[in-house]
């Protein structure tokens, strides 16, 4: 672990699998944080009373109720997270079904990983989810280099916030498999579509009006609900020009990278945030930015 990630260093780790749980728990102690463990939702929920964890590492599928109500692992992180809505929430399974990532979706977990995984893929999550605060104000910098005019921030704070929830649940749902590398594609060019119009807004390019901004919280709201559709192909596929089926060529070989990267954890919220802007720019443009042209290449290439 980095040595300045000294924030976010309070874990719990809910599994009722008793070898899994103490193995973890000895991980994380020896990369020395603070750990509690839980067998099930109660005790979770009693421990959380007791502590101010920052993380929750919690299974899926697990026995236990709470008032006689029957209580999983995702059931127990609703709880957690109404005494704490900000807690961040790693979900870990052993099994693939639809069910589940959908509930995740909505609870707003930071990551999802399938059993069984590396410690270092479990660490390399948390890693990622201790910097994004430091990663999102690189990234800002950055992206503020592009701004033209000033930002209208109060007219743009919920804009941002609806962009970064949505794409948050695109990751996830990469991340779950719940979202197919066809459908991934195809809810790629849908939201370049999106977000690459939202960039000019945000940099100034456009006047940032209420009817644009209105149409863009509209336009991710949508994107986010097409998330939750288990969707393989495109219903009626649009006739396109020659130029527009090499252009979508080049980028469905350049996405396949991306898919990749965001599917083995190596792409972060901070850094997926910027994957359309970054590609949208002018390559020669791109190429004077070292910072912006080492972001390219770390999301779009090989």
């Amino acid at each position: 672990m980095q040595a300045e990630l000294k924030e976010l260093d309070f874990i719990l780790v809910l599994e009722d699998d008793e070898e899994l749980r103490e193995l973890l728990l000895d991980v994380l102690d020896s990369s020395d944080f603070r750990v509690q463990g839980a067998v099930n939702a109660a005790e979770a929920v009693v421990k959380a009373e007791q502590h101010n964890f920052d993380i929750v590492i919690s299974d899926v599928r697990m026995a236990g109720s709470i008032d006689d109500t029957a209580v999983d692992g995702l059931g127990a992180l609703v709880l957690l997270k109404k005494r704490k809505p900000n807690l961040k929430c790693i979900v870990m399974t052993g099994y693939a079904d639809d069910e589940a990532p959908l509930r995740a979706f909505q609870i707003h977990v930071d990551d999802y990983l399938y059993k069984p995984f590396d410690v270092s893929t479990l660490l390399k999550s948390i890693e990622q989810i201790r910097g994004a605060g430091k990663r999102r104000s690189l990234f800002q910098k950055l992206w503020d280099k592009y701004i033209v005019k000033p930002r209208v921030t109060r007219s743009l704070e919920q804009l941002s916030q609806v962009r970064v929830e949505t794409l948050n649940t695109y990751r996830i749902g990469i991340r779950s498999k719940h979202i197919s590398w066809e459908r991934a594609w195809e809810l790629w060019l849908d939201w370049e579509k999106i977000d690459v119009p939202y960039s000019r807004l945000d940099l100034g390019l456009i006047e940032p009006t209420q009817n644009l901004i209105v149409n863009a919280i509209n336009r991710y709201s949508e994107f986010r609900k097409s998330l939750e559709a288990k969707v393989t192909s495109r219903v009626q596929p649009k006739t396109k020009t020659d130029a527009e089926i090499a252009t979508e060529k080049e980028l469905k070989a350049l996405f396949r990278c991306l898919y990749a990267k965001v599917l083995a954890g190596d792409v972060d919220l901070e850094a997926f945030l910027m994957a359309a802007f970054v590609r949208s720019l002018n390559p020669k443009r791109r190429e004077l930015d070292p910072d912006m042209e080492e972001l390219y290449s770390n999301l779009w290439l090989p």
